[in-house]
């Protein structure tokens, strides 16, 4: 399940790191940029599902969604991740933490539907941390390798959807098709 970008913010995010992509291409790193249509904010990995248990993740999702208002994504900074790490795989969009911990609400609430629905899937143990993953890296690589990032971003959108989605792996990456936009519905 996630939350996708409108197209205007995929095109801001885009422009505000042309010049990281040059950067990095001049490195050795091995940066392979996501492309922008397949950005979007990850709240829960399913993992492979059965074709006949799509019904049912499909009710679990609307259920959650209903029950939240459409939340305001602010975006923090682009940042290399994961963060506080070293040693780091990939480029992202960071989320506020505010931004987080509402998500991270949605998160819970949505997951406690899966699994009264009965889905199987793996419950991450750590804090949510909301990004979109711009680039990803072939090996782990150190920060000392790395041109700096300086990108404070005062981005933001309001989410109208929880999307039921679909990764397909293909060799250029995965590629993400949206099965099923749920709408926030909660009235404030």
């Amino acid at each position: 399940m996630a939350i996708n970008l409108p197209s205007e913010t995929r095109l801001v995010i885009e422009k505000s790191t042309e010049d990281l992509r040059g950067k990095l291409n001049l490195t050795s790193v091995g940066a392979r940029f996501v492309k922008p249509d397949n950005w979007h904010v990850t709240l829960s990995f399913l993992g492979y599902q059965d074709e006949p248990r799509l019904k049912e993740i499909s009710e679990a999702v609307i259920s959650a969604a209903g029950r939240f208002v459409d939340p305001e994504i602010n975006f923090r900074d682009i940042a290399y991740g994961p963060l506080g790490e070293k040693k780091v795989r990939m480029v992202w969009a960071v989320l506020s933490s505010e931004t987080s911990k509402k998500l991270s609400e949605i998160k819970s609430d949505l997951e406690g539907e899966l699994i009264k629905a009965g889905i199987h899937f793996g419950l991450e143990d750590r804090p949510f941390a909301g990004h979109i993953t711009l680039a990803r890296f072939r090996n782990k690589t150190s920060l000392n390798d790395l041109p700096v990032i300086s990108r404070d971003t005062n981005l933001s959108f309001v989410a109208k959807s929880l999307d039921l989605m679909e990764s397909e792996l293909k060799r250029s990456g995965a590629e993400y098709v949206i099965l099923q936009k749920c709408k926030f519905s909660a009235v404030e």
